[in-house]
């Protein structure tokens, strides 16, 4: 008496694998990946094989994504082989289906939210959009820069401006040919330097009411040359000035021609 070799969709031959086998001789099984059950054995006997597999299908747990919710297919504790569900991200636009498999769950999909809102005090955020978060400020207060009512920013960006009361003034003017240094906070004051060659018609601005005062005098008037200044150097024919253009020059400049 003799049996031919027994193939399961559910279990491999682990112990005693071969084509024929005599009365009485046993084959050893385990449950492929996707199946409980463990390891089992077949007898060859004169009605042929005999013994029960114990491999039965693994089911899959019901799944927990954080910020998701299950959107299609039955909500239940267990899944069975080839069932799907549908979930939907609830911090963006984004859906995505789960396939119970051999190995557990596939197509699982994050929503974690990887372009946060960040905390704008006195101030709120919205967004993202395409990757980019806008925020401003609340009743009282204006953006640092005084450009505009929104400002944007990149994801997770953390430099993002301040929101100042509005009697405060934010970022100072730009002044050409100087600079005006940080504001002293608390006499609202802001002193300005010119750079060398060029001397200040005033030497600080104020703060009032939310604003910088000028005096009535455009930024590009503040910082004046102490002597008369010169125009761009003259053109040499086959030769070219080495130092960077600039529209003028103080007294004094020097520049240096190369000969091409």
């Amino acid at each position: 008496i003799t049996c031919n070799r027994k193939n399961l969709r559910e279990a491999n031959i682990v112990l005693n694998n071969k084509q024929t086998y005599r009365y009485n001789e046993q084959v050893g099984y385990r449950c492929r990946d996707g199946y409980q059950g463990g390891e089992f054995t077949l007898t060859c006997r004169g009605d042929g094989w005999i013994g029960s597999p114990t491999c039965t299908e693994r089911p899959c747990e019901k799944l927990h994504i954080d910020n998701a919710v299950i959107t299609g297919g039955e909500e239940k504790e267990r899944y069975s082989q080839n069932e799907k569900v549908q979930y939907a991200c609830t911090n963006r636009e984004q859906r995505f289906t789960v396939t119970c498999g051999q190995s557990g769950w596939t197509g699982i999909k994050s929503c974690t939210d990887t372009c946060p809102k960040p905390e704008v005090p006195n101030g709120f955020a919205v967004g993202p959009y395409n990757k980019t978060i806008y925020y401003t400020c609340n009743k009282g207060f204006k953006l640092f820069t005084n450009k505009g009512w929104w400002a944007e920013a990149k994801c997770n960006d953390s430099r993002l401006q301040q929101c100042i009361e509005n009697t405060e003034c934010g970022e100072t003017p730009v002044i050409p040919n100087g600079k005006v240094g940080p504001p002293r906070r608390q006499s609202k004051v802001a002193v300005i330097t010119c750079n060398t060659g060029y001397s200040p018609k005033v030497n600080f601005l104020s703060c009032r009411g939310g604003k910088w005062i000028l005096n009535e005098m455009s930024p590009k008037d503040i910082c004046t040359p102490t002597a008369k200044l010169c125009k761009p150097p003259p053109k040499v024919e086959n030769a070219v000035v080495q130092t960077s253009y600039q529209k003028e020059y103080l007294s004094d400049s020097r520049v240096t021609y190369q000969c091409r």
